[in-house]
């Protein structure tokens, strides 16, 4: 996952030529936001996406670059204190996705391609309705096991809380 917003950027301006001024000055604001709050309105829309796409960021790189570990009986090494870190962002990581775990998603959005048309003119297409309600069903269930996976991985922060530090 990008922390870029503007991934297709080249694809997509080039396509809309006057679109770019805006998408600049939307950057630009965005940008000095980050710098006077810490955070943009990019951010706090998304603050799901933010949060387990930057903390996961953090700990990979703390665990690249840091230099201090707690010493305790369970992390007495560096080497082990970075592979925490490293699984937490993995544990983070993986509670956020959804779609990529959602087997009907992907079917969903080729059906949304193949009958946009049937879709416009308010076709009934049982088939496309009945991948809807299996794609929602299979997306809650995995919120659900995203919320736990999340709620342990929290819980394990929780409790290194006082060594979040270098």
């Amino acid at each position: 996952m990008s922390l870029n917003i503007y991934d297709k950027w080249d694809e997509y301006y080039k396509k809309h030529p006057f679109r770019w001024i805006g998408a600049r000055i939307r950057s630009r604001k965005a940008a000095k936001d980050r710098i006077k709050k810490g955070f943009c309105v990019y951010d706090w829309a998304n603050f799901d996406d933010w949060f387990v796409t930057i903390i996961p960021a953090m700990l990979r790189e703390w665990a690249e670059k840091g230099m201090g570990y707690p010493g305790t009986d369970e992390y007495d090494t560096y080497e082990k204190w970075s592979s925490w870190l490293k699984s937490m962002a993995d544990k983070i990581e993986d509670a956020g996705e959804i779609d990529e775990k959602n087997e009907f998603h992907k079917e969903l959005m080729k059906s949304y391609d193949k009958n946009l048309s049937d879709i416009l003119t308010g076709s009934d297409d049982l088939e496309h309705k009945e991948l809807i309600k299996k794609s929602c069903e299979r997306e809650l269930e995995i919120r659900r096991e995203n919320k736990e996976k999340l709620r342990l991985a929290m819980n394990e922060l929780i409790d290194n809380w006082d060594y979040l530090w270098d």
